[in-house]
């Protein structure tokens, strides 16, 4: 009996470890997103692309029966086409006032067809084919911060549904669960009548009505806090519903972050064009510093840049552009709520020799901003160098390798189809993880996130996955080739924890042939 007496409360205490994750923010509590929703449908072949994209800023406030959204900035692309809400003369007085309403949806438990409504119905009734976009996008059941279905904060828990949404047999499946946060992976679907040639290296060109994502919920409020999604489903162009690929992006707006969805295609590409040297040393402060800081206006952004005296951008480190600040024609301070990207090394446009480290600054504020008016910006510019450590994986006569240093974890070994090899690795977080192979190899490679998906997704829909995935900063290479890999080098280039160089710098407007 004192056995039982013991055991009793352990057992029930772990049960009480796994309680469900349902959406219950605090009263009138807010978050700010960016949300990328991408429709691309194949209409004539599988290569012959046409693509409609909507790239938004949201404040989301937590309502009794669900949430209130304001889209602060809108983006458009369409074929040639593209308008922003930040841009003068693009976007209409009506599209601006339905942008100031705000869009209500009732979210009321497992259900993913939520109702999204206008604030300003006879407003949106009036404002054409943008609006209707827009409140599509916003519609999308996996552009909504709240889950679409109540799973349980235990590492291991998986449930199939029959349906969700308009997809059979979806498994959803909790992978890691910490303090604050659950991550879920979800799939399912129905594919093609046809299935794929086992030999054929772009199985993502097939056709079905199938559904994979990624998420990190917020354990206790059940706020989503980051999300991707790709599914098969219809896109209607001119009057015709063609088969297309959705994928919706929701993210933190954060300063220093930026995620997007997929657009177009690059892969496969030639084996020599991804591979990255490993013998570059990590950058001096003098060659992250090289010239003097500018911005050019991109449309409604503007690209805050400064140059670099450096050959690769494997050799950057990690750079932030915080505490913005901007100054009219006249010097005066303007207060205008920005997003500032992240810093990337990067070509110079027109100068493809010259690298730079440069981030987008986009207006997170609803109406049209000149920032081209701005006599200068200023920011706190913070550099974390890199040390960098290269390591060589050995396959063995079976083609494998593996190897685990210093946080790096990576796995070589064939694939599934004759002349495939594939590569995976992961590290810590900011960690730039490139690679290369020391003896001559012909033949293509395509690049995927660390956690790939299924099969079906194309390289690109795959890559976006890091933006919800536990190691963003892994990927898993694939390698099409005659010859196999006998060795691989990894060059591993972490940043320091801490900045080593902080510096206030001002950006001038860039002179034209600069």
């Amino acid at each position: 009996m004192r056995t039982l007496l013991l055991i009793s409360p352990l057992l029930w205490a772990g049960t009480a470890l796994a309680e469900p994750v349902i959406f219950q923010p605090a009263p009138d509590s807010t978050r700010s997103y960016s949300l990328s929703v991408g429709d691309e449908a194949r209409p004539l072949a599988y290569d012959a692309l046409y693509g409609r994209y909507l790239d938004t800023y949201l404040d989301v406030t937590a309502t009794e029966d669900g949430v209130h959204t304001i889209p602060t900035r809108v983006e458009l692309r369409e074929d040639d086409q593209y308008a922003s809400s930040s841009s003068p003369g693009q976007w209409s007085d009506a599209l601006t006032a339905l942008q100031r309403a705000g869009y209500d949806t009732v979210i009321s438990g497992d259900d993913t067809a939520r109702t999204v409504t206008s604030a300003a119905p006879d407003v949106e009734q009036g404002a054409g084919d943008k609006a209707a976009q827009l409140h599509a996008a916003l519609s999308d059941p996996f552009a909504s911060p709240a889950f679409p279905i109540t799973v349980q904060a235990e590492e291991g828990w998986s449930t199939t549904l029959p349906e969700l949404g308009s997809y059979e047999d979806v498994e959803v499946r909790v992978t890691a669960v910490t303090e604050d946060e659950v991550r879920v992976a979800f799939t399912g679907g129905t594919g093609p009548d046809t299935p794929p040639d086992a030999d054929d290296p772009r199985p993502w060109r097939t056709r079905g009505h199938r559904i994979a994502g990624l998420a990190v919920l917020d354990r206790a409020e059940g706020w989503v806090i980051r999300q991707v999604v790709t599914r098969e489903t219809t896109l209607t162009l001119n009057g015709q519903k063609l088969p297309s690929r959705r994928t919706t992006v929701l993210t933190p707006l954060t300063d220093g972050e930026e995620s997007f969805a997929p657009e177009g295609s690059r892969w496969p590409r030639d084996i020599e064009k991804v591979m990255a040297p490993t013998d570059l040393p990590p950058a001096t402060e003098d060659q992250m510093f090289g010239d003097e800081a500018t911005f050019e206006f991109y449309g409604a952004p503007a690209l805050l840049a400064i140059p670099a005296e450096m050959e690769s951008f494997i050799q950057a480190g990690r750079m932030t552009f915080n505490d913005l600040r901007l100054f009219d024609e006249a010097g005066e301070p303007v207060d205008l709520r920005t997003h500032i990207g992240t810093v990337y090394a990067q070509p110079d446009f027109g100068y493809p020799d010259s690298l730079r480290s440069a981030a987008l600054v986009t207006p997170n504020v609803i109406g049209p901003v000149m920032l081209d008016q701005m006599s200068r910006m200023t920011a706190e510019v913070a550099w974390y160098p890199s040390t960098t450590q290269v390591i060589e994986m050995t396959a063995d006569e079976d083609g494998r390798a593996s190897v685990d240093s210093n946080g790096l974890r990576a796995q070589l070994h064939p694939g599934d189809r004759p002349g495939t090899y594939i590569l995976r690795y992961s590290g810590q977080k900011d960690d730039l993880i490139t690679w290369s192979v020391p003896e001559e190899i012909s033949g293509q490679a395509a690049l995927y996130a660390h956690d790939r998906g299924p099969d079906w997704l194309s390289p690109a829909e795959s890559q976006v996955r890091m933006f919800a995935a536990e190691h963003p900063e892994g990927q898993t290479l694939v390698l099409d080739t005659e010859t196999a890999p006998q060795a691989i080098h990894l060059r591993l280039a972490r940043p320091a924890e801490q900045p080593q160089v902080r510096r206030e710098i001002t950006f001038a407007p860039r002179e034209y042939g600069r």
